[in-house]
């Protein structure tokens, strides 16, 4: 199952690597937030996302959080 965060990028038709290319978050640190493996991303890393995806800040950061809250439920 998708998260909502990698459902965002994939709509874009980003890359794990395009991502981290336009936003300079490394390609790990990103699987690791898609996968909920990353608990608690700084402001700074979801504004980089959000530039990085071309969305509005405040949107990415609903989407991580809907991310985070549906890995805490499988994990």
């Amino acid at each position: 199952m998708d998260s909502e965060l990698k459902k965002l990028r994939k709509s874009k038709g980003y890359t794990l690597q395009k991502l981290s290319k336009l936003s300079g978050v490394s390609t790990t640190y990103l699987s690791d937030l898609e996968n909920g493996n990353q608990r608690k991303p700084s402001l700074i890393i979801i504004e980089r996302i959000a530039i990085g995806l071309n969305e509005d800040f405040v949107k990415v950061c609903y989407v991580v959080k809907d991310t985070l809250e549906n890995s805490y439920k499988y994990n």
